[in-house]
């Protein structure tokens, strides 16, 4: 799935989050990858980034492009 670009995204973002973090408290046993395309550089702040970057703090998520660098993070040529 890949997030909206649109003038309410951060409603829909932190809608977003919010059901994603239900799923959390609901199955913590669980383990979960979450994966696809954010629109926007986590690595920048900015409100979007912010509430995401945030999010994983939270809940002890990492960013994978973090921890298992490459030479490119763009998702286009």
């Amino acid at each position: 799935m890949s997030m909206p670009c649109t003038c309410n995204r951060d409603l829909l973002f932190t809608d977003i989050l919010q059901d994603i973090q239900a799923l959390l408290h609901a199955y913590p046993e669980c383990k979960y990858l979450i994966g696809g395309d954010f629109n926007v550089s986590l690595d920048y702040s900015n409100p979007i980034s912010n509430t995401v970057n945030s999010f994983l703090m939270d809940n002890n998520l990492y960013r994978c492009d973090v921890l298992f660098p490459v030479s490119s993070k763009f998702t286009y040529t």
